[in-house]
């Protein structure tokens, strides 16, 4: 009686060259979504230290006046928050980029679409 290794169905280059490009996929979407979630995480903190700095200052919320203010600190508040939102913004195209070049099937066997940008 044949064993069920002698029964396996070997398993092809375009099988292993299919599952390496959804590896792939993942891990792009992956750096993606950490790059989004770190630009939230920068941008949160760049926000929480600007409402620190105004409130130190006695500023009236306008951001002339808080860099005019606090010199140096003001200003790399400003460029954290900008870095963070960068950072977010890009992420945002990888994981979008991605998400429109995909190869990705439905249940019914079609090509997902995610359309066009």
């Amino acid at each position: 009686m044949p064993n069920r290794a002698s029964l396996a169905v070997p398993r092809s280059s375009l099988f292993e060259s299919a599952e390496a490009s959804q590896n792939a996929i993942a891990r792009i979407r992956e750096r993606g979504r950490r790059w989004i979630l770190a630009g939230w995480g920068i941008t949160m903190i760049g926000v929480f230290l600007y409402c620190r700095l105004l409130f130190a200052v006695d500023a009236e919320g306008d951001m002339s006046e808080l860099l005019h203010r606090t010199g140096l600190a003001g200003w790399a508040v400003l460029l954290l928050m900008v870095t963070g939102a960068a950072t977010w913004l890009a992420g945002n195209l990888i994981y979008l980029k991605d998400a429109l070049n995909s190869d990705e099937v439905g249940p019914d066997g079609a090509p997902k679409h995610h359309g066009t940008l």
